[in-house]
């Protein structure tokens, strides 16, 4: 399911899977909050080590010129 697709649905087992970073504002936000709990939310990001050395963060993509 794409998360523009869960946007108002509750589920229980939530796995997100970004293989870039997100798009858009608020789009990982929506993807991470339409689980039930923490316990049932599982990411998969592929690590960027010259962003984060941690690997455990992802980086919020803006496209400023089409926000004009």
């Amino acid at each position: 399911m794409t998360i523009n697709k869960a946007q108002g649905q509750t589920i229980p087992n939530v796995g997100v899977y970004l293989p870039e970073p997100v798009f858009s504002h608020g789009q990982l936000y929506v993807a991470l909050s339409r689980g039930t709990s923490r316990q049932t939310t599982r990411i998969l990001a592929r690590p960027n080590k010259d962003n984060d050395p941690s690997g455990k963060s992802t980086k919020n993509i803006v496209y400023r010129d089409v926000l004009v």
